[in-house]
């Protein structure tokens, strides 16, 4: 069975992993500046975002995360919102030919209800497997109608 491991500690932003003030290197201005005149108009959703990154390296030892903090922080300047706002990132890593490097997102709204939803059913099916809660309350608990009989 898949568990997530707990660190019992806060996370640690990137703002916090230095000391004094970042100065962005001349590679990085150029790719914001890219980014800024090059990026298409889009309709910013309001509210809650889930931010799905791929991430096309032609080198499979390219580490992925690498390349989000910089582009998170050019989507957000090109397109006017608060990084705050994503509570979703699906990143995706893909190995392409030289030359076919790439960077690629979709910005949608984030049901946060739906999933906290999801997240006390997956609790509900975790403590189902360790006990000896029945089914059929579990069920009925998620409005799940009973089985009709054949008859």
């Amino acid at each position: 069975m898949k568990a997530f491991v707990e660190t019992g500690l806060k996370p640690l932003s990137a703002n916090e992993s230095y000391l004094g003030k970042k100065v962005k290197s001349k590679k990085y201005r150029m790719y914001e500046s890219h980014l800024q005149r090059t990026l298409p108009d889009i309709e910013m959703p309001e509210g809650l975002l889930k931010l799905t990154i791929e991430v096309y390296y032609s080198n499979k030892l390219s580490d992925v995360d690498n390349a989000l903090k910089p582009f998170i922080d050019v989507l957000q300047k090109r397109y006017d919102f608060n990084d705050n706002r994503i509570y979703r990132l699906d990143v995706e890593k893909f190995i392409v030919p030289k030359g076919e490097e790439d960077i690629r997102f979709l910005i949608e709204p984030y049901d946060l209800e739906y999933s906290n939803d999801l997240r006390s059913i997956w609790v509900d099916i975790k403590s189902l497997l360790t006990s000896t809660i029945p089914i059929k309350e579990i069920l009925r608990n998620y409005g799940v109608p009973k089985p009709q009989e054949d008859g």
